[in-house]
């Protein structure tokens, strides 16, 4: 496997400070670029001085610049369960369940359609993270013009994600 870099996914807010999202790994020739959408923070809780993300959402753009590759990330989070977040690939192709920390999450590969006249399929990968820690549940959906491959090797190191300290 190739090397992991770790990525600090948060918002910064001039009043409240850094509120953390989540750390999120990609291989080392993934690169997180900066988009125009701020980050949403609806609700935060500060757990040993750091600022978590109990309610929000962001967009992200991760490229693999040497590929010419690029994925979009919806991060979603919210309080409580997984039951309030909908599957927004249809069709499911696979599901099947990893851990991240001492976390049992769901993973889901499947299509998503883009567009509004030409319509396209796009390959899509939907994480569902339930933190016990925290109270929260993280979605994470990786959606691109690209194979399953691509997915699957963003899947191998999510494992070393960390929703918490």
């Amino acid at each position: 496997m190739s090397r992991v870099k770790k990525h600090l996914l948060a918002a910064n807010n001039f009043f409240l400070g850094v509120t953390n999202f989540l750390i999120l790994p990609l291989p080392d020739s993934w690169q997180l670029v900066d988009v125009l959408t701020p980050p949403d923070v609806d609700v935060s809780f500060t757990s040993q001085n750091i600022s978590w993300v109990t309610s929000g959402s962001a967009t992200y753009l991760l490229a693999d610049p040497q590929r010419s590759l690029s994925l979009e990330l919806l991060l979603q989070i919210k309080k409580g369960n997984t039951q309030r977040f909908k599957p927004v690939l249809k069709p499911i192709e696979s599901q099947g369940i990893l851990w991240i920390g001492q976390h049992a999450a769901t993973q889901t590969f499947g299509k998503i359609t883009r567009g509004v006249f030409k319509k396209r399929w796009e390959e899509g990968l939907q994480i569902l993270l339930p933190c016990e820690v925290l109270q929260r549940t993280l979605c994470l959906t990786f959606t691109g013009n690209c194979s399953r491959e691509v997915l699957q090797e963003i899947l191998k190191v999510i494992p070393y994600a960390e929703c918490h300290t």
